[in-house]
């Protein structure tokens, strides 16, 4: 099963727009629809199921009303980076939908969101049920896959803070367990303005040694040597009638934009009082905790 999974995120992260049918199915937990609304499909020739979003245009979040924001065109090219650079997000494909649209104002241009697991949950179950993150078995885990999430996260989704809603723990038989994070419908969001002092929220349970600076180093240097060509290409081969090309331009310009100084805005959301950073490479204190140099 694992194997499987491993394939199919292989061949969606060379796959533009699906060529498979996906239909509606039995709903699994209930995650946040968002402005958009989603639902749970399945596909004849996929053994898993998966999240399609969204259902419908939402009014655009960045100030410019006549447009759409390109929910499923923006899912996508998340997925593709965070792939190049190893970081724990659920594979993703565009999809035309050729099922009726029964819903008022439901739209034709979306995309579908694997679901590789038989039983997950999202993280403020996990918050709620242990209240301490350190009780939970899985912790160190989970540890090391939202480490890995982070720099990604505050590369492309740069105005929203971290939310437990938004990290879904994923386990069953003859699957690696892991924590995967979903929900980029707002990423690159060009609008904003600077966020970067954005405190990461408690209910993560960041209390200090939470993070492991040494895995969110490995993302973040994974990320600044991504050639300039390859985050072009993930880019621009979305079609147009998913994101038009002046819009792609706008995208790709803030991704370059935001690789080159990943490190500082890293420094600026965790590190405001100490002068030990990402962007040093030196030896960095998380909570009173000194953690060694990272390996170079």
């Amino acid at each position: 099963m694992e194997c499987h999974y491993e394939r199919t995120a292989i061949e969606w992260r060379n796959q533009v727009v699906t060529d498979l049918e996906w239909t509606r199915c039995r709903e699994q937990i209930k995650v946040p629809k968002g402005g958009g609304g989603g639902r749970w499909v399945e596909a004849e020739g996929c053994p898993y199921i998966a999240f399609m979003k969204p259902l419908r245009q939402t009014a655009s979040r960045e100030g410019w009303k006549h447009l759409p924001i390109y929910e499923a065109a923006r899912e996508k090219i998340a997925y593709d980076l965070a792939f190049e650079v190893g970081a724990p997000v659920p594979p993703v494909v565009l999809f035309r939908r050729s099922d009726p649209l029964t819903t008022k104002g439901e739209i034709e241009h979306a995309c579908v969101s694997l679901a590789p697991y038989p039983t997950f949950y999202n993280l403020q179950h996990v918050v709620k049920r242990y209240r301490k993150m350190r009780r939970w078995p899985n912790w160190r885990i989970a540890r090391r896959s939202l480490s890995r999430a982070l720099p990604l996260h505050w590369w492309i989704d740069h105005y929203r803070g971290v939310k437990a809603k938004n990290y879904v723990w994923g386990e069953g038989p003859n699957c690696e367990p892991r924590l995967l994070c979903i929900d980029h419908a707002a990423a690159f969001n060009l609008k904003m303005g600077n966020c970067e002092r954005m405190r990461v929220p408690s209910e993560i349970g960041f209390e200090g040694s939470w993070l492991d600076t040494r895995e969110a180093s490995v993302t973040a240097d994974r990320i600044q040597a991504l050639e300039e060509s390859q985050i072009s290409e993930i880019v621009n081969r979305i079609p147009d009638d998913f994101m038009p090309e002046e819009y792609r331009a706008k995208v790709l310009q803030f991704a370059l934009e935001r690789r080159e100084r990943l490190k500082e805005i890293m420094d600026e959301r965790l590190y405001r009082k100490t002068k030990s950073t990402f962007s040093s490479g030196r030896c960095i204190h998380l909570g009173g905790e000194a953690i060694p140099e990272r390996a170079r």
